[in-house]
């Protein structure tokens, strides 16, 4: 697995587990302009963040209505 990994869903909620994984990169930046394309696009994501496996800490994160407005 890459560095930054990027998680989105249509509900979020704190059950553990990764079904809502997308996508993993070393590049925080592509990962991030393809959950703003996700939102963006509608489709069922309406939220989205990137996890540092790293530093183990959520470094970017937006939703569906901030993307779209």
């Amino acid at each position: 697995m890459k560095r930054y990994w990027l998680f989105g869903g249509d509900d979020y909620y704190p059950d553990g587990g990764a079904e809502d994984f997308q996508a993993d990169h070393d590049d925080q930046d592509r990962l991030a302009r393809m959950g703003r394309t996700f939102l963006r696009e509608g489709g069922d994501l309406k939220w989205a963040h990137i996890w540092d496996a790293v530093d183990k800490a959520i470094v970017w994160s937006s939703d569906s209505d901030k993307e779209r407005e």
